[in-house]
């Protein structure tokens, strides 16, 4: 199990990326949230099975890719403070 942080840049905002992601991760029973940010990015913290967050991550890049011009994903220690995985606001 690990915690991903992900950062994602492009047209991302209104355009019902934070649905979709919400959508697929409970798919995927991956545990965490997605939430805009005030500069246009979005943010999602998912703890998960590595090989699992990896095939979220690539459903959903390929689903919304063409609202995505970049993204970054940082990979640490998970926390075990999530019991499922919702939209923030």
């Amino acid at each position: 199990m690990r915690r991903y942080s992900v950062l994602f840049e492009g047209r991302v905002q209104g355009v019902g990326f934070r649905y979709r992601a919400t959508s697929i991760a409970r798919r995927y029973l991956l545990t965490g949230w997605v939430k805009n940010l005030s500069d246009g990015r979005v943010q999602l913290e998912a703890e998960s099975d590595t090989s699992v967050f990896h095939t979220f991550l690539k459903e959903l890049v390929d689903s919304m890719g063409n609202n995505i011009s970049n993204y970054s994903v940082n990979e640490c220690d998970p926390t075990g403070e999530f019991d499922s995985f919702a939209t923030r606001y």
